[in-house]
């Protein structure tokens, strides 16, 4: 009998790490009391990365910053504009 060749498949992505082209792409769907609060259903950012290890690294970070932001807004009961700057500055410290 002839052993069939196997074919390899490309490693999986976290589900919000998404390619296009060749970059890739975070895409993050909001609880809807944060969702009310951004006025977003969703986040999405590139990436800037071609290759999927690094892009997967970027996408923990980011989710990491966007799980410790919505901790924070739930538990300080922030206004819409204190919720926003954070975001912005959270985002952006993680992803230095």
């Amino acid at each position: 009998m002839d052993a069939r060749p196997r074919r390899l498949h490309p490693p999986r992505l976290p589900k919000y790490v998404f390619k296009i082209r060749d970059l890739y792409y975070f895409r993050y769907l909001c609880p809807k009391d944060i969702a009310l609060r951004l006025n977003k259903k969703e986040l999405s950012l590139a990436l800037m990365t071609r290759y999927m290890s690094e892009a997967e690294q970027r996408a923990v970070k980011l989710f990491q910053a966007i799980y410790t932001y919505m901790e924070e807004t739930r538990s300080m009961n922030l206004t819409d504009q204190q919720a926003e700057a954070s975001k912005k500055l959270q985002v952006n410290l993680e992803l230095e």
